[in-house]
């Protein structure tokens, strides 16, 4: 995002400009300057409400969708915090040409530290359960316990085609 004015002295402002990002490039964003004091960590973030907005800016959410122009990825849910076990799932969407909008899970695949997600998890103290369903299109991940003394971030590789989206999943100590 991009503030835009009416004169150089950047007196008269206009308005704000979505920049779009584009795939398979590196950016680097220097932050200048906030309009609330936020949080001091990333823990203390993840834990509390944004401090500028109580109902969260779509400016802050992560953008739920992508597309080449010939094909598009949604994942329904691309942020969740688990505070007790249970279960979270996420839809995920992938359709465009030639793909039948029944059929578009068999060319989705999600991963979690570089392995599918296809059922049980027995290696992880907090997820005992990640897949996802081609048929249904539906990732499910339970919880099945939450840590004490630390947060738990796991980041979904979403994958379909040539198109890939992130979903970040947060398990916050109690």
């Amino acid at each position: 995002m991009r503030d835009i004015y009416a004169d150089a002295e950047k007196k008269n402002f206009i308005g704000t400009q979505r920049i779009d990002l584009i795939r398979n490039y590196n950016y680097i964003v220097n932050i200048i300057s906030s309009k609330g004091k936020g949080y001091p960590t990333y823990d203390e973030a993840v834990r509390n409400p944004a401090s500028n907005n109580l109902f969260a800016s779509v400016e802050l959410q992560d953008y739920a969708d992508i597309s080449d122009g010939e094909y598009t990825l949604i994942v329904d849910n691309t942020n969740a915090i688990m505070t007790l076990p249970g279960s979270f799932t996420s839809p995920i969407k992938f359709y465009g040409k030639d793909i039948e909008p029944d059929h578009s899970g068999t060319y989705v695949r999600v991963y979690l530290n570089q392995k599918m997600c296809d059922g049980d998890i027995t290696d992880d103290p907090y997820i005992d359960y990640a897949k996802y369903d081609q048929n249904t299109g539906l990732l499910s991940v339970n919880v099945k316990a939450i840590p004490v003394n630390e947060d738990k971030h796991y980041t979904f590789n979403v994958v379909a085609s040539l198109l890939i989206l992130q979903l970040i999943f947060s398990v916050p100590s109690i």
